[in-house]
């Protein structure tokens, strides 16, 4: 995990370099489809997420981005 938020940790900064920007798109993305794809809980899950990725590009906070998959593996 600590490696993850080494590499992670750059891309929470609105003055992203062109890949950086398309890591964190992959990472929301990513985020979205595992929602989707948890289709029994989607619909009750699916307004949390949104507010959550809310907070995470606010905050620019790692911790969302693992509240993101904790709620879409639950």
């Amino acid at each position: 995990l600590s490696i993850a938020r080494k590499r992670l940790a750059p891309l929470f900064c609105w003055n992203m370099a062109p890949i950086q920007t398309l890591r964190i798109s992959t990472a929301t993305l990513l985020s979205i489809m595992l929602c989707i794809v948890r289709a029994p809980h989607w619909q009750k899950n699916c307004f949390s997420m949104v507010q959550i990725l809310k907070h995470w590009t606010r905050y620019r906070s790692i911790n969302f981005l693992s509240k993101i998959f904790v709620l879409t593996l639950t």
